[in-house]
């Protein structure tokens, strides 16, 4: 597939202090990650807020994350939950049936089995050879710090 992903990543910076930053700061990042897929947003707050969200992750307004979001993943809530794979959005950046297929199985592993993270990502090691998604998907949980919102 070659689409705008493989463009080089720009990095974001948001600093935001109180409430007024979310409220101001969110539609701003929606907007830019709609319009500008390779953007990748960082962020600081105080220490406890330090949380990574992954690549193509879409976070619902007004969610309270306190677990690093894997690449794709789509979460909401207080604390912040998964719900699914980020598809609106990868469709729109022009990824395959099968890709999305194949990160929706990744993700039935992570999320819906009832296996330890590491007894999923043994069983998505074909998967992962693959498709390079399913792959940063893995990347993202594997270098968590924090742990995964599950």
């Amino acid at each position: 597939m070659t689409s705008s992903n493989d463009k080089k990543t720009i990095k974001i910076a948001i600093v935001a202090g109180e409430k007024s930053g979310d409220e101001l700061g969110a539609p701003l990042m929606h907007f830019l990650k709609a319009n500008h897929p390779n953007i990748e947003f960082i962020g600081i707050g105080g220490s406890r807020m330090i949380c990574s969200l992954g690549s193509y992750s879409f976070c619902a307004m007004g969610s309270a994350v306190n677990k690093d979001i894997p690449a794709y993943v789509k979460v909401r809530g207080n604390p912040a939950k998964p719900f699914g794979i980020n598809v609106t959005g990868i469709k729109r950046l022009g990824y395959s049936k099968e890709s999305i297929e194949a990160l929706r199985s990744a993700y039935r592993s992570i999320y819906r089995k009832k296996l330890t993270v590491e007894e999923a990502i043994e069983e998505l090691k074909g998967l992962r050879k693959e498709y390079k998604e399913v792959d940063l998907f893995l990347n993202s949980i594997e270098k968590s710090t924090r742990g995964i919102s599950r």
